[in-house]
């Protein structure tokens, strides 16, 4: 599997966020549960927030392959000129062309 430099950073901001989350979760139930030991606190807050796993590899490969199945699905891929010839159309510039049919 080749991964882009773009794949890394969203399996990177992934993991991250998920390893936040859990954190936040741990934290809200060990004060939920009355053990606010400075020791407990302290080892929750500062564990290390792990690198993105094989399991966040494979749902970036995931997303990225549902994303590439709604560009088939679609039937185009928009190129930059198609975006600029949108643009253009709804600034007020030239329409697209239209061929004769």
């Amino acid at each position: 599997m080749h991964l882009t430099a773009k794949d890394r950073l969203i399996a990177a901001l992934v993991a991250q966020l998920r390893a936040e989350r859990e954190t936040r979760d741990t934290l809200a139930f060990v004060i939920a549960n009355g053990q606010l030991d400075r020791n407990v606190l302290t080892a929750i807050l500062t564990d290390p927030v792990p690198v993105f796993t094989q399991d966040d590899l494979n749902r970036a490969e995931a997303l990225s392959r549902q994303d590439l199945s709604r560009q088939d699905l679609s039937g185009k891929t928009l190129s930059r000129q198609n975006l600029s010839r949108k643009d253009a159309s709804r600034r007020g510039g030239n329409p697209p062309r239209r061929e004769a049919a």
